[in-house]
């Protein structure tokens, strides 16, 4: 179903001994259970332009997961019926480690996949939308004007769902100062004009030049 051993494609997970994520498609029948076979081994298959298998002394791992085969556009339409028939909407949205870890840059401030569209068609057809964003550093935030509330909660504990209930709800006060500031879009910062993609890879031409 997924191979992933004779020929693989290098990824940056995993302090960059990873490779590219791999998906399959398999037709399940319902009622019926199913095995699933996984053949693990710590060394690096053959890749374009790193043809030698090298055995990992640190950081090997394999990482499973699954999910519902679905129309995005269907799932779109969806949440916004259901966004026009709630009372108010909580759009809970943000980043996780796939996209934010340890030594690792991300290449764009902007939300993952269609996540800025579905914020937008929601706050079209329910004003009582509320956006509540996770995330460890800056995100641009397009339909900041469309939405009458923000909530950054950051990375929380095991009480995320409780802590954030309680601000939503006012039994605390959520105010505070912020260390950095979220833009509406990549060409308000500062930094913008020295800011680009080369070769994959984030390139700053600031120098010493830093703009805060």
């Amino acid at each position: 179903m997924i191979d992933n051993w004779s020929r693989q494609r290098r990824g940056e997970f995993f302090f960059g001994s990873s490779s590219v994520e791999e998906r399959g498609v398999h037709h399940l029948q319902a009622n019926r259970s199913h095995e699933i076979y996984v053949e693990f081994s710590n060394v690096t298959g053959p890749a374009d332009g790193d043809e030698d298998e090298t055995v990992l002394d640190s950081n090997s791992g394999v990482r499973l997961g699954g999910a519902e085969v679905r129309n995005s556009d269907e799932l779109m339409d969806q949440a916004v019926e259901l966004a026009r028939e709630a009372d108010i909407v909580i759009a809970v949205v943000g980043l996780n480690g796939d996209f934010e870890t340890e030594g690792y840059d991300r290449k764009t401030l902007s939300l993952p996949g269609r996540t800025d569209e579905l914020i937008q068609k929601i706050a079209k057809v329910n004003k009582n939308t509320v956006v509540v964003t996770q995330a460890g550093s800056a995100i641009t935030m397009p339909w900041v004007d469309a939405v009458p509330s923000i909530v950054h909660a950051w990375y929380l504990g095991n009480t995320t769902g409780d802590a954030i209930a309680q601000v939503l709800l006012g039994d605390v006060n959520p105010a505070g100062r912020l260390s950095l500031t979220f833009p509406k879009r990549l060409k308000d910062v500062p930094s913008y004009t020295s800011f680009s993609l080369e070769n994959g890879k984030v390139r700053y031409s600031e120098d010493l030049l830093v703009v805060s």
